[in-house]
């Protein structure tokens, strides 16, 4: 366009030096011809903005991860007239689909479309706008151009893979099983959690000698109860590496999580979910169809370099100090340091069964690695249960 622009410059300054050095009617009729071209141009090209319409469609806006969506956009010329070069530029990463999206340049004759279809296979999971991002008409002599941004971008959500998962207390023995039942049968409150009164508590859970003791209402919560509690805890921290390596260890990282919210509440057992990325998230689910409420905040979660666990975890411990028992913890995260897991041991030592999940990254240098695995088998030896990852 800029070459034009300047051949167009060049061309009427050369006409009007024909018109001065040579009067008459056809260096007239050319000066005038090329003075007046640019301003019918831009006309003709404002009707065509005018006068064009724009469409789009998809077939899905929710899909699974690894799943195709099929993006159909159509551009009509409903005028008897021939237009100018025109050309669709649409939003999409190839970072994100299989298929690059590319620049589509097209002319449209009168009372016509022209129709492109795209097949897009999603590779990460999350929110993601698609569609049109604009389109541009070009004047006849490609001196300049209009663009149209009117189109709305659709929004898609792609879901995580949900992975069948196996965890160790719900594949207990049949005589683990049996002990258990015997020992809740003999004393249903063994090793039972006392708290303090909370409103709602029923008053058969009273521990009458313990709160004459305190001076106050004291409950009394049974080690079945205890047991069967779940918190999950998501470090939303990225990790410093390529965007593409970056986008699949958290995809990872979140389909752990959704494993393992699936097994929970398939077994009834109540489960919460604490995370924090641009807000701090908090929901306690209880019911097997609940799941789906978990799954569709765990597709949206966004990474960043900046985010902390700090404020969720010490929200645990609080709650801990109350009387409140969070039941088992299972943290999962890119990274481990010695503040985090001194944290995780006080806790687990405060009858908080903590379960690490660390999802190490194989393209770290050798020695970071090292250092990770040291760190990992230090926590063991002190108690603390690290399940770490190599995806």
């Amino acid at each position: 366009m800029k070459k034009n622009r300047r051949r167009y410059v060049i061309l009427l300054i050369l006409s009007s030096l024909f018109v001065y050095t040579v009067p008459g009617t056809i260096s007239a009729v050319i000066f005038y011809m090329l003075l007046i071209m640019p301003i019918c141009s831009l006309l003709y090209t404002c009707f065509a903005y005018g006068v064009f319409k724009v469409q789009q469609d998809i077939d899905s806006r929710h899909v699974l991860k690894g799943n195709s969506v099929q993006l159909t956009c159509a551009i009509y010329n409903d005028s008897p007239f021939l237009f100018p070069p025109m050309a669709l530029k649409l939003i999409g990463s190839s970072l994100l689909f299989t298929q690059a999206i590319k620049e589509e340049m097209f002319i449209l004759v009168p009372n016509s479309k022209q129709t492109f279809t795209y097949s897009l296979h999603c590779k990460y999971r999350g929110a993601f706008l698609l569609g049109i991002d604009s389109v541009m008409i070009q004047d006849p002599f490609k001196l300049f151009a209009l663009r149209f941004r009117g189109v709305e971008p659709i929004k898609i959500m792609v879901y995580p893979h949900i992975v069948a998962m196996q965890i160790d207390f719900l594949t207990e023995s049949q005589e683990q099983h049996n002990n258990w039942n015997r020992l809740v049968l003999q004393d249903a409150y063994s090793l039972s959690e006392i708290r303090p009164y909370q409103q709602g508590d029923t008053k058969k859970n009273i521990h009458w000698k313990i709160s004459a003791k305190m001076q106050q209402w004291m409950m009394k919560t049974k080690k079945e109860e205890i047991k069967k509690k779940a918190i999950i805890l998501l470090d939303t921290k990225s990790l410093d590496v390529p965007k593409e390596r970056q986008l699949f260890l958290e995809d990872y990282c979140i389909e752990l999580v959704v494993g393992h919210v699936k097994v929970f509440l398939d077994h009834w057992i109540p489960t919460r979910l604490l995370y924090h990325d641009l807000k701090h998230y908090d929901l306690l689910a209880v019911k097997p169809k609940d799941f789906s409420v978990f799954y569709k905040e765990l597709a949206k979660v966004k990474y960043a370099m900046d985010s902390s666990m700090t404020s969720s975890i010490q929200k645990v411990i609080t709650e801990k100090r109350r009387g409140d028992h969070p039941g088992m913890l299972h943290l999962f995260t890119f990274d481990l340091s010695k503040d985090l897991l001194s944290k995780l041991i006080a806790m687990n030592k405060s009858d908080i069964n903590v379960c690490v999940h660390y999802i190490m990254d194989q393209s770290q240098p050798y020695e970071e690695k090292e250092k990770k695995y040291q760190l990992v088998n230090d926590m063991q030896e002190k108690g603390l249960i690290i399940k770490h990852y190599l995806p």
